[in-house]
């Protein structure tokens, strides 16, 4: 829908309605804004309305749930790069190539936009995720699984700046399933309830994402943090403020 024509002051909201697709609500912002893509209710790669309520607007529970009452969550516009380290308590060479594993399949999947790099020390700036063994991390004994770890991300305002990712296990970390999972929670993703999906929450889940996550994934890279479901920027509902922090817990 192109809104160039239109007036932005004072700012008006729009619903765009089409088959197949979410009702779009947003704003003409006098940020430039001037067309609105539209989340398709279904796909060919199988993402539907139920898989993105869960996967993008519910809380990360294990198994996962479908209640659409959370705001989508990603890194902020100006990101350009993500940096992903080890820190002290995890220098395994295992770990590390499971990381740069994780890392490539993660920037593959996102195709450019903003890209994610491993490296041995954090930038002075930007946003950072540290990969830690933490044994003693609740998650830890949460689950049987044999492999568990947690993530969590530091949020401003829905916009994501930077976060951990806490390992029960030197092994947990070697794994790259479970590695490219929580890269999937850096990104702003919650849980699936399919084992065909990468953010399946526990084991059995592939190493590469599903079709149907790398399409919600780019469609979340066109909304702003905040978007509520079913699709709505209009009033950028259930903003956190900064020093936020959310957390995930999987197993595998």
């Amino acid at each position: 829908a192109l809104a160039s024509d239109l007036p932005l002051s004072p700012t008006p909201e729009i619903t765009v309605e089409a088959q197949g697709f979410l009702t779009r609500s947003t704003r003409i912002r006098a940020s430039g804004d001037t067309r609105f893509t539209l989340w398709p209710a279904s796909s060919q790669t199988g993402l539907d309305a139920a898989f993105t309520s869960t996967l993008v607007y519910s809380p990360s529970s294990c198994p996962a749930v479908n209640t659409g009452q959370a705001a989508l969550i990603r890194m902020g516009d100006a990101t350009r790069t993500a940096t992903v380290v080890l820190d002290q308590t995890l220098q395994d060479a295992e770990a590390r190539e499971a990381h740069i594993e994780a890392v490539a399949i993660l920037n593959a999947t996102l195709g450019g936009g903003v890209t994610y790099v491993f490296a041995t020390a954090p930038p002075a700036s930007g946003v950072v995720f540290t990969s830690e063994l933490n044994p003693q991390h609740p998650t830890c004994s949460a689950g049987s699984e044999p492999h568990r770890a947690a993530a969590s991300v530091s949020l401003a305002n829905n916009e994501i700046t930077g976060g951990r990712i806490a390992f029960c296990s030197v092994d947990a970390a070697r794994n790259v399933r479970l590695v490219l999972h929580e890269l999937g929670h850096t990104w702003g993703l919650r849980h699936s309830s399919s084992e065909a999906d990468a953010m399946f929450c526990t084991s059995g889940r592939p190493s590469r994402f599903a079709a149907r996550e790398a399409l919600a994934m780019a469609l979340m890279r066109q909304r702003r943090p905040g978007n509520t479901w079913p699709d709505s920027d209009s009033a950028l509902g259930l903003a956190l403020e900064a020093g936020a922090t959310l957390e995930f817990a999987c197993g595998g």
